[in-house]
């Protein structure tokens, strides 16, 4: 692990990965604590689905894919960027319909909510868990497609 050993508040010194790991999420978890989930539906369900019909293009998909930053880090499914844009021109066209899949069903598949927590010091003492911030690692392939559909819906937004 790169991250130094860490102080806590009984004044003990969690040297190994897991119990600085646990250590950090405590301090994560106090520092960012979500709110409640509401019950209540304060607006009310659409009457009818979208009119305008979004497509994902492949021209897009192929566009999105050739510019993808290579020095990104990879997420939770371990693919890598570098490989995806190494191969742009052969998952255009499968992307390309499960964006559109994804669009027309109106879901977003699980496992792409699923995101690393990385800590990233930030200053002041190296040893303090609060010196750390979480950076989220999302999966590059779910920020390509999200990115896709986004600009379809944006421009067709902009039309209406």
């Amino acid at each position: 692990s790169s991250i130094p050993a860490l102080k806590t508040e009984d004044d003990s010194w969690p040297v190994q990965s897991e119990e600085k790991a646990n250590h950090l999420a405590e301090g994560f978890e106090s520092k960012y604590a979500m709110p409640s989930i509401v019950e209540i539906q304060f607006v009310s369900a659409p009457e009818n689905r979208q009119a305008v019909f979004v497509a994902v293009r492949s021209r897009t998909m192929f566009h999105l894919l050739q510019h993808i930053d290579v020095n990104k880090a990879t997420g939770p499914d371990r693919i890598a960027g570098r490989i995806l844009k190494e191969l742009a021109k052969e998952l255009t066209i499968p992307l390309t319909i499960l964006g559109r899949r994804i669009l027309a069903e109106a879901c977003w598949p699980d496992r792409w909510r699923e995101h690393f927590l990385v800590p990233i010091y930030k200053k002041k003492s190296v040893y303090d868990r609060n010196n750390f911030r979480g950076v989220h690692l999302t999966s590059i392939v779910a920020k390509t497609i999200e990115r896709a559909s986004k600009s379809r819906c944006i421009r067709n937004s902009e039309e209406i």
